[in-house]
């Protein structure tokens, strides 16, 4: 499912990123420096508070790299555009 702009769907991304970023020990400033984001803006997406742009999202993908987990948890750019809905019990495998 892809993430809808309500706290719900934040809050599951923010902590598979704050998973993923753990995973890789890496700190929030770690990964801002390496992502080209501010600190304040992960810790936002973190906790539930902002949705990532699709450009932040394919650049949390590549530091982390996750193989587009987090650019395909945002919903399509376009009705046009056609992305696979899942889950994140999908990529735990």
């Amino acid at each position: 499912m892809a993430i809808e702009d309500n706290p719900g769907s934040r809050t599951s991304y923010g902590d598979e990123l704050r998973r993923r970023r753990e995973a890789a020990g890496l700190t929030q400033e770690e990964l801002s420096v390496r992502a080209i984001m501010s600190r304040t803006h992960i810790a936002h997406i973190e906790a539930g508070r902002r949705r990532p742009s699709l450009e932040d999202a394919r650049r949390l993908d590549q530091v982390l790299t996750t193989g587009g987990v987090f650019e395909n948890f945002l919903p399509a750019a376009s009705p046009n555009t056609s992305r696979r809905q899942w889950s994140w019990s999908d990529r735990r495998r």
